[in-house]
């Protein structure tokens, strides 16, 4: 079977202890059945706890987990080596998915080392992607990834324009499952949309937008992304800072100023267009697309990554605005490690999610338009 990996992806190491966000703290850390079973016989069965329907550890009260050291390494690791810890525990932050004929691997932004890494990507990188090819789907995320790669826009604007394609192409499907042929067929009219491509880019980037409408939308999505780790106590020291300064916002109102301030933003953010670019391509590469994923789960996928993506912008601004106009990237870091964290969802419950909250499962395009309306 063939293997690829994400660029970078063996060049990773977790830096444990020098860590600045550590993946032991604050979240749910998925236990397995033999994990379980050998610290039963060991008397850690009360370490097992049940958080809907998922097997995870027990935290402590500061929402560690009961293994992590006061230096940040795990006691268990220490004593008894990497096969008393859970499988999740030895592969993260990394992520397998065993398609019918390769394998993928990939790093998942949740990790502050893993995003320092992706900042030394460049497109080029990706070489692998040609090779790829046993299904239409897998052939349509890939075709999205070198659109987002493109060295002749910024990421957020390839995504508006892939999503686009995507409900062409969703459009198209329900007319070919009728009448067979259907690897044969997507493929050509994918190939017609992605030959248009640089007409549809030309007409998207001359669309008028109101900044009013993105700023406030994008700010509502961050306060309900945040509600119930709010709620749980979770990540405190940057959703409380930045829940605040959006609740501000939302109660005084988009006004002029908060739209020049966001035209200012994006001019001292585009040093950091090419990480971004990466930042996308990574997140589309890891969970745009699982092994059983139809072409609906790819498209919602997209929209699961547009979110996530302008709400850790819209963050991020927030807190520029607040400390003078200025972040490190530490900062930014650890913005984004919270944040893709917190939406690092299963896919039952990202549908789940997109049911709760909108209209329909998928998106008119304008919607994603919107909320990535962000120059």
């Amino acid at each position: 079977m063939t293997e690829v990996c994400m660029p970078g992806y063996d060049c990773f190491r977790c830096i444990a202890d020098q860590c600045s966000f550590t993946c032991c703290m604050q979240w749910k850390i998925s236990v397995d059945e033999k994990t379980e079973a050998l610290w039963k016989e060991r008397g850690r069965g009360e370490c097992v706890t049940t958080v809907e329907d998922s097997r995870v550890i027990r935290l402590n009260e500061e929402r560690n987990c009961p293994y992590l050291t006061d230096n940040k390494l795990c006691s268990l690791v220490i004593k008894e080596g990497d096969d008393a810890i859970p499988h999740t525990c030895k592969i993260f932050p990394r992520q397998v998915h065993v398609f019918k004929k390769h394998t993928e691997n990939a790093l998942v932004a949740c990790c502050p080392e893993v995003l320092d890494l992706m900042k030394t990507l460049k497109p080029s990188d990706w070489t692998f992607l040609e090779n790829v090819t046993e299904s239409f789907v897998l052939s349509v995320r890939n075709e999205g990834m070198k659109v987002c790669l493109s060295p002749e826009r910024k990421g957020h604007d390839s995504v508006r324009a892939y999503f686009y394609i995507l409900l062409d192409l969703l459009k198209r499907e329900k007319t070919v499952k009728r009448s067979g042929k259907y690897e044969e067929k997507m493929k050509n009219f994918l190939k017609d949309d992605i030959s248009e491509l640089p007409a549809l880019l030309k007409a998207i980037s001359g669309l008028p937008h109101d900044p009013y409408d993105s700023l406030t939308e994008v700010n509502e999505l961050l306060l309900d992304l945040s509600e119930n780790y709010r709620e749980k106590g979770i990540y405190t020291d940057v959703l409380e800072p930045v829940c605040e300064l959006a609740e501000a916002l939302e109660e005084e109102g988009i006004c002029e100023e908060d739209v020049k301030d966001r035209k200012i933003f994006n001019g001292w953010i585009s040093s950091y267009d090419a990480f971004f670019k990466e930042y996308l391509v990574c997140e589309l590469f890891a969970d745009g697309l699982l092994p059983d994923s139809d072409l609906t789960d790819l498209t919602v996928m997209i929209q699961w990554i547009a979110m996530e993506y302008a709400v850790i912008r819209h963050a991020i601004f927030l807190l520029w605005r607040e400390k003078g106009k200025n972040l490190s990237w530490e900062e930014i870091r650890t913005v984004m490690v919270v944040f893709a964290r917190m939406t690092g969802y299963d896919i039952g419950d990202i549908y789940e999610f997109f049911e709760n909250s909108f209209d329909d499962v998928v998106w008119e395009w304008g919607y994603l338009d919107l909320i990535l309306a962000l120059d």
